[in-house]
This record gives structure tokens, C-alpha cells and sequence, in this order.
């Protein structure tokens, strides 16, 4: 017929062969020349369940962001299995359920058939590794440096120096562990027991307990939509709760010891001269907390402690011209003597005007001393000037 187009021949769209053979063009192929039909035969006659399976192990499989990350959990509950170690007989951790049940969701499925589960890629001998943590995979790279770590303040004592310098510079894990405690605390809602398995976690990757404490009350002075003067006395409560824990027989350990808490005011006002610049009402907030302590008797900390530590801090970074002394950075941003009276008055406020007086009394505090250099000169008019703009004329009596 004129003028019509062609028809293709009878026997499939297009023109297909009306023999019922193979069409040509691409995308016809058979099921029996696909790209992954050797393999299915290599497996012989397949079902839905024998199926090869190409979705990553461990997919959507991701840990509770309030327990934190597996390396994390993992990391800490090593530390307190090393300082468990070193202490002799082994307590209960709060980890433990929490980090056995991480485990098992972590564990990957069996394999399917054609699979083989995945040997241990360092060549370290898998096996013997999971058998040494008691039938549980290896730690991570960065949560098994963390127990290393842990593990290796165990054997000695950290100094203060070293405690101060580790708490002024840490990142990673700690960070975000602290940063998430504090945030948690001081903007959520009250403690509950998870918070104390966040808290283990802290302790576990800071290289000793007081770095932790430190980085959790740096990362409180932090938080931020919410006022300054709520975010040490925030975090307060939830320490001192950790320190009135009692210790019985078969329950956990305490988290935090005395003297940990003692070291970490201690340590953290030797910080204060890194935060004054961008937190300056750091320096008497971190007083009033340290005075609030002293006055209750959890710690073995006196108003003399906490003098030497304001008189010394930043002292090794002060500096002049040739000739010329320099004063330690909290005395030349006139925070030192205010921060003694702050506490005195956080003492008063806690056990009296007579613990405060007695307490004083007892530190025999040279308030002139802790004035910038260029005030001292004129002390017998600068300090009934402080003792009155702090309320403290009480100490002046």
C-alpha cells in the first residue's frame, strides 16, 4: 500500500522473530547469560534464601547515641576492667550490661551460603583475641589506644602538672563525652542511671579520673543557651550525688573517689587562665564550687589548698620584660582575691558564718598578695573595696 509505513513481520513487538528465538538487541538476554549467572551456578540451584546477600555487614545496626559509640563503651569498660586489675578484687561496673548488650548487637549475622566469615585482617590471630576478652571481638584501633592509655596511668600516678596539661588540651572521644554529659545535665532533665554509664565512659578514656572531671566541668562552662551562673551550680548536684553514693558489697564502686573530685578543682582552676578570656566569670564560679565542697567535707580540700592553686596558676606561663616580674594570670586579671572571698562565701552559705570565719582563720590568706602588682601599693584601700563589693566584710572583722 501506498504512502503507509511498513509493518514490521507478525510475532513480536517490533519485528521480532515469529519462531519464538532469541530477539536481538541489548537488554534481551536470556536469565542464562546474566553477568551473575556463573555464580549462581557455582551454587547450584538457588532459593530465596540462599541468595547472595551484597548489603554491608552491621547495616543499620548503629549504637544509641546516648550510650555512646561502640569504641567508646568498649574503651571504657576496659579501663575499669585494668583499674579493677590493679585494685585486686573486681566490682560490678554499670558497663557491664550496657556493654554486653552493645556486643551482641554488634555481632554480625551468620554468614549466608557462598560466605565465609572475615578473618582477622591484622593477622594478629582473631581468635585468640576474642578469647582473651572473653569471647568478645577485639577493641577497636582507637578505643583499644584509649584503654592503653588508662591502663598505662594506672601503673603511676599522674602529677598535677600533668593532669592540668592533659585537661588543657584533649579532643575526640573525651570531647564528645563530656560535651554530652554536661549538655545532658544542665539542659534535659534530672540524672538518671544512663548518665552514670556516660559518666563511666568519661572516665574510662581520660588518661586518669580528674582529666575527665576537668573536661566535663570545661564542657559544662560551655554549654550555651543557658545562663553562666547555672552551668557549674548545674553540674554541682549530680557530682556531689557520685561522692554521697554509698558502697556496698557487691554493688559498684563509686565513680568518683574523694580525692579524684579534690584533684579536679584543683586542676581545674590551673586551666582557668586558657577559659578567663572567653568564659570571664569562670574563674569565681569554679570558687563557689570548689567552696561548696570544702564546706560539706566530701573532699579533702581546704581554703589553703585552694589558694596555693589560684596563687600558682598560669605562673609558668607569666612573663615580663627583662627585669620586669610578671604576674601569673589570674592575679594580673584581678579574679585571684576575688575568687578566695567567693569561696569563703560559698562556705558560709553551705556551714555558717563561723566555718567561714574558721576556715579563713585556719588559711591564713595574705589577700594583699593576690592583687595585681600595680595595685598593691594602694591595698589598704583596694581591699575594703573588694571585701564590701563581695559581701565578705565579715572576714575583714
Amino acid at each position: 500500500m501506498g504512502g503507509g509505513r511498513d509493518r514490521g513481520p507478525p510475532g513480536g513487538y517490533g519485528g521480532g522473530p515469529p519462531d519464538g528465538g532469541r530477539p536481538s538487541g541489548p537488554g534481551l538476554l536470556r536469565r542464562d547469560e546474566m553477568l551473575g549467572q556463573p555464580i549462581r551456578s557455582s551454587l547450584g540451584h538457588r532459593t530465596a534464601s540462599e541468595e547472595l546477600s551484597f548489603r554491608p555487614q552491621g547495616f543499620g545496626n548503629r549504637m544509641s547515641p546516648m550510650r555512646g559509640s561502640a569504641g567508646a563503651g568498649a574503651g571504657a569498660a576496659a579501663g575499669a576492667a585494668a583499674a579493677a586489675a590493679a585494685g585486686g578484687a573486681s566490682r560490678p561496673s554499670r558497663l557491664t550490661d550496657s556493654s554486653d548488650q552493645q556486643q551482641q548487637q554488634r555481632q554480625p549475622p551468620p554468614p549466608t551460603r557462598g560466605e565465609a566469615r572475615v578473618s582477622d585482617p591484622s593477622g594478629s590471630g582473631g581468635d585468640a583475641a576474642a578469647a582473651a576478652a572473653g569471647g568478645r571481638p577485639p577493641l577497636p584501633p582507637s578505643a583499644a589506644a584509649a584503654a592503653g592509655a588508662a591502663a598505662a596511668a594506672a601503673d603511676g600516678e599522674m602529677s598535677l602538672a600533668d593532669i592540668v596539661a592533659a585537661a588543657k588540651d584533649y579532643e575526640g572521644q573525651l570531647k564528645g563525652k563530656a560535651a554530652e554529659l554536661a549538655g545532658v545535665l544542665l539542659k534535659v532533665r534530672q540524672a538518671e542511671e544512663d548518665d552514670l554509664v556516660v559518666l563511666e565512659q568519661l572516665l574510662g578514656l581520660a588518661r586518669c579520673p580528674p582529666v575527665g572531671l576537668v573536661a566535663l566541668l570545661k564542657e559544662g562552662l560551655d554549654v550555651r543557651g543557658l545562663p553562666v551562673e547555672q552551668r557549674l551550680a548545674g553540674l554541682q548536684p549530680f557530682l556531689e550525688a557520685q561522692l554521697r553514693a554509698p558502697s556496698a558489697e557487691g554493688e559498684p564502686a563509686p565513680l568518683i573517689t574523694p580525692a579524684d573530685m579534690a584533684t579536679a578543682l584543683t586542676a581545674l582552676v590551673g586551666v582557668l587562665p586558657d577559659l578567663v578570656e572567653d568564659v570571664p566569670k569562670a574563674p569565681l564560679l569554679a570558687a563557689e564550687m570548689a567552696g561548696h565542697f570544702i564546706a560539706t567535707g566530701l573532699v579533702p580540700l581546704s581554703l589553703a589548698d585552694l589558694a596555693k592553686a589560684v596563687k600558682e596558676a598560669g605562673a609558668e606561663d607569666a612573663g615580663g620584660e627583662e627585669g620586669e616580674e610578671a604576674d601569673p594570670a589570674l592575679i594580673d586579671a584581678e579574679k585571684a582575691a576575688p575568687m578566695l572571698l567567693v569561696a569563703a562565701n560559698a562556705i558560709k552559705a553551705a556551714s555558717g558564718e563561723d566555718a567561714a570565719k574558721a576556715a579563713w582563720s585556719e588559711a591564713k590568706i595574705d589577700l594583699a598578695a593576690l592583687l595585681p602588682s600595680f595595685l598593691r601599693d594602694s591595698a589598704a584601700e583596694e581591699l575594703p573595696k573588694l571585701f564590701a563589693k563581695h559581701e565578705a566584710q565579715y572576714l575583714a572583722a
